[in-house]
C-alpha cells in the first residue's frame, strides 16, 4: 500500500493575473462536472461510463471550444472526473 503526503503550497499570484486564475479554474471545474454528469447513470450503476478514452473522445472537442482551457487542462478535467465515478462506483459495491 502506497502512502500519499499532503503539501501545503502558499500560491504567489500577482493582481493582474488573479482574475485569469480564477477563471481557469471556473472552467476546469466546469469540465469536470460536465464529464461527471455525462458519465453518471440515474437508471443502473452498471450504465456509468468509466472508459477514460471513450469519455474523452466524447466530450472533449466540445469542452475544448466552450472554454478558454488549453488541451491538458481539459483532458486532465475529464481524467479526473472519470476517476471520481469509478471510485464512486467500486465504494458502492463494497
Amino acid at each position: 500500500m502506497g502512502v500519499r503526503r499532503t503539501a501545503v503550497v502558499k500560491l504567489a499570484v500577482f493582481d493582474e493575473q488573479r482574475d485569469a486564475l480564477h477563471r481557469t479554474a471556473e472552467q476546469y471545474l466546469y469540465c469536470a462536472n460536465q464529464t461527471a454528469d455525462y458519465c453518471w447513470s440515474d437508471t443502473s450503476y452498471t450504465e456509468c461510463k468509466t472508459n477514460k478514452r471513450e469519455v474523452r473522445d466524447a466530450l472533449y472537442a466540445d469542452l475544448r471550444e466552450e472554454t478558454d482551457l488549453q488541451a491538458q487542462l481539459v483532458q486532465a478535467a475529464i481524467k479526473r472526473a472519470v476517476e471520481v465515478v469509478r471510485r464512486s462506483l467500486t465504494a458502492r459495491q463494497m
